[in-house]
């Protein structure tokens, strides 16, 4: 995770009282997407979000090959 990301992290928990809860990245490259736990609250969920850049890499299934 870049250190911007964990920092606003750390940010909006401070901010919006955060106790207990998981954030998981789920996939890889442009699929990767965040996961949180059931006990995570909602508000926390959509600040977490609104820091999220998703990775600029390609996928899994890589790019195209070159042909010629």
């Amino acid at each position: 995770m870049p250190a911007r990301f964990l920092s606003a992290v750390r940010d909006v928990i401070a901010l919006h009282h955060i106790d207990r809860g998981d954030i998981e990245c789920k996939g890889h490259g442009r699929k990767a997407r965040l996961r949180f736990s059931n006990g995570f609250p909602e508000t926390g969920r959509q600040a977490i979000r609104n820091v999220w850049t998703p990775p600029t890499a390609p996928g899994p299934s890589g790019g195209r090959r070159a042909r010629g």
